[in-house]
């Protein structure tokens, strides 16, 4: 089958290792990078996959694949639509918007039977690391007021392109130091919508990486709200979206206490 995209400068190296045919990435034999995520029957795995082009430049690469992983589709034939074809939309609309976030290499979906199959690849980002994994690196402590200066205005950014990610953690969260600041970049857009009210649904994602972001001190997360919101003084009407945003994380965080 034909793939439904497969970016121009990468093809001649996909070609090189013949790995252009859906069959033939699909059966190539790659480790997982984690293992698969399993629901209703289906799963839905990442793997690293490095590729020497003919100059000898390295081509590292995630090649997502996934098997009755999504939502079942409104119009018949009602097959399941893959998640990674909403990642792979979103990564495009966000390559257009030069918005920090993995380059699409490949994108392909098919079903056999009663099974639908998917298949992503993006470009790794180079030099880029987590959230998580800078803060818990020893550098951390000693630029963490501009890693938030750099994080904050780059969500807001991608929040007024209407976008609310839905799943905001600090792992999807990448961050490369350049100099004095970063270069951030986010990943996994499998729950990202478009809204039409961006600024009220954006509200959910600062909720998701206010309880998720546990090692950011109080002082931190002002300093956050003003970098995201450019105000020097934390106002009436933000103190009372702050004091609900913490109120919704508080809630969220004993819901999964009790469970």
């Amino acid at each position: 089958m034909q793939p439904t995209f497969i970016a121009p400068q990468h093809q001649a190296t996909l070609a090189q290792h013949q790995l252009l045919d859906f069959d033939a990435i699909w059966a190539h034999q790659m480790e997982w990078f984690e293992p698969p995520n399993e629901s209703r029957g289906g799963w839905s795995g990442v793997c690293k996959l490095v590729l020497q082009a003919k100059d000898g430049q390295m081509l590292d690469m995630f090649v997502k694949k996934q098997q009755n992983y999504g939502r079942r589709a409104k119009l018949p034939p009602h097959h399941i639509e893959p998640t990674f074809k909403r990642e792979f939309k979103t990564l495009l609309q966000l390559e257009k918007l030069n918005f920090g976030a993995p380059k699409p290499v490949y994108y392909a979906q098919r079903v056999v039977g009663e099974q639908q199959q998917a298949i992503l690849i993006t470009q790794n980002l180079a030099g880029f690391v987590s959230l998580h994994e800078w803060i818990a690196s020893d550098k951390a402590s000693l630029q963490k007021h501009q890693l938030i200066s750099a994080i904050a205005p780059e969500i807001k950014r991608f929040h007024n392109f209407g976008f609310v990610h839905r799943a905001l953690y600090a792992k999807h969260i990448f961050v490369k130091p350049v100099n004095q600041t970063f270069e951030v970049a986010l990943i996994d857009f499998e729950k990202t919508r478009q809204s039409l009210w961006p600024k009220l649904t954006a509200i959910s994602d600062l909720i998701t990486l206010n309880y998720r972001t546990d090692f950011f001190s109080k002082i931190d997360r002002l300093y956050f709200y003003q970098c995201y919101f450019k105000i020097h003084k934390i106002g009436f009407l933000h103190k009372q979206l702050l004091a609900y945003i913490g109120y919704k994380s508080d809630q969220k965080i004993q819901g999964k206490t009790n469970k």
